[in-house]
């Protein structure tokens, strides 16, 4: 909304991110349910895709980086999509975290009341929706922005079907109107770092078809197996060791940080004792290993 200014009409200061959404441990089974967002400012959407082609390139990767997908191990003549994970890694470690933000949490399902979500989709949904709200605040709210326009974009290839389950994923009707009602609360009720927030588009993308999403999962990834030990794989310990390693790193006060990941990553889990959200650091332990991997 334009204002009327001393010396005429002024804009006040407006901006417009994509979110990138996917998520780990969809299954009944997993504990663990972990939810995915990457926060890129729009206008640097179309600048990113060819940055993270031409580095999938160089590697000599062609098909879709998907952290399930990525070989036992990686090596010359072979693993193309882990040596393209890898590489990703490393970049996002000391390059595209410094305009693009990501937020992971990791929610303990054992620890939820099953009434009260019927199903794990509804979940997600619901997760997804407290997940951005702190990302807002985390990754934008410094930029102090009066206004946010947020387009979201979702990789939902893992949903079952309604003729499974009886019910209908309501994620593209659900997720913008109830972020805007919980921003709006927040604002009301004075917490900062939340701006006018208005949600466009909610649109579902095939990740094999939009890199940003592959990035998403890479990340992902790497904090679910940081959490999970899920795999024994050398190239997949590889990357959960490296995103351990930044969960505690940034989880120390932002003058004991050494990687300079400070409101670039924001990695909590839930709930706590006292129903509340808490530092991931505390679910992941620091393993023994070379701290600085993707260096090279």
């Amino acid at each position: 909304m334009t204002e009327a200014g001393l010396f005429g009409p002024f804009a006040p200061l407006a901006g417009e991110y994509t979110v990138f959404q996917d998520e780990s441990g969809v299954t009944g089974s997993d504990r663990w349910l972990i939810l995915g967002f990457l926060f890129v400012p729009t206008h640097m959407v179309d600048s990113l895709v060819p940055i993270l082609d031409q580095t999938k390139t160089a590697c000599g990767c062609q098909h879709e980086v998907h952290f399930t997908a990525l070989p036992k191990r990686c090596g010359e003549g072979y693993g193309s999509r882990g040596r393209a994970a890898f590489r990703w890694m490393r970049e996002y470690k000391t390059t595209w975290h410094k305009r693009v933000g990501f937020t992971a949490l990791a929610i303990d399902t054992h620890e939820l009341d099953p009434k009260a979500f019927p199903t794990r989709f509804y979940m997600q949904n619901r997760f997804c929706v407290t997940a951005i709200k702190t990302g807002i605040a985390w990754h934008i709210g410094p930029e102090k922005l009066e206004e946010l326009e947020l387009k979201i974009v979702y990789d939902r290839h893992d949903l079952p079907a309604r003729s499974k389950t009886g019910y209908d994923d309501n994620y593209a009707t659900y997720v913008g109107p109830r972020l805007e009602a919980e921003v709006s609360a927040a604002r009301l009720s004075g917490k900062k770092g939340y701006p006018d927030l208005k949600v466009g588009t909610v649109a579902a993308e095939d990740s094999a078809d939009s890199l940003p999403l592959q990035l998403t999962d890479l990340l992902l990834g790497a904090v679910s197996q940081a959490v999970t030990h899920g795999s024994a794989q050398v190239v997949k310990s590889a990357l959960g060791l490296a995103a351990t390693h930044w969960c505690m790193d940034v989880s120390q006060s932002p003058w004991l940080q050494q990687l300079g990941m400070h409101r670039r990553l924001n990695l909590l889990a839930f709930p706590d004792e006292k129903g509340e959200m808490y530092d991931l650091a505390n679910v992941v332990q620091e393993a023994s290993g070379d701290s600085d991997l993707f260096q090279s």
